[in-house]
């Protein structure tokens, strides 16, 4: 898996290059929903449901969430990055590494650098196969288990009721030996 992912380094830097230069500050509703699309189209052809959580009433571009079910015994990971930057403008496009082999642009880092390698993580997984082996019976009662959720949050805005499916239940995204258990915002 590891050779599979440095061999696709040079799709990871044109994928990060195209979304560090799609403006997208805080206050950008619509750079945050283009970037929003290219990471929804990504995850979609991974096999993920996704759907896009307007946050329109605080002024902010939404939240992208995407799934992918699994089945009961299966791990399951909440990955969560954000969409938006705090600059855009001129001066903050991106610029390839100058031999550093450090990206520089608005969000390379943080966070547009992190959902990159969120999103070659997913693709890394799909790619052994371990994708198609989490999905399991559409059973209600097995709802959630295995899940893979990927929460792009944007900054300011709010999480609330994005884990409801309408019952209100809000199992845990990860489960911990002593019960312990982390919100699942994902499941829709």
């Amino acid at each position: 898996m590891r050779d599979w992912i440095k061999a696709q380094r040079s799709d990871q830097v044109a994928c990060l290059a195209n979304v560090v230069n799609i403006p997208s500050g805080t206050t950008n509703a619509a750079g945050v929903q283009h970037v929003g699309a290219v990471f929804r189209a990504s995850f979609d052809s991974l096999g993920f449901d996704s759907r896009w959580s307007n946050q329109d009433s605080v002024k902010r571009g939404g939240h992208l969430i995407a799934v992918h079910k699994g089945k009961a015994g299966q791990a399951r990971l909440l990955l969560i990055g954000h969409l938006d930057t705090v600059f855009e403008g001129p001066g903050h496009a991106w610029s390839p590494d100058s031999g550093d082999s450090t990206a520089h642009g608005a969000g390379a880092q943080d966070m547009k650098g992190g959902d990159v390698v969120l999103l070659w993580a997913i693709r890394a997984l799909a790619h052994a196969g371990a994708l198609k082996d989490a999905v399991g019976p559409n059973d209600p009662a097995e709802r959630g288990a295995g899940d893979i959720s990927f929460v792009a949050a944007q900054v300011g805005g709010s999480l609330d009721g994005l884990g409801q499916d309408g019952s209100g239940d809000h199992s845990p995204a990860v489960d911990f030996p002593d019960g312990r258990g982390a919100r699942q915002w994902a499941t829709p």
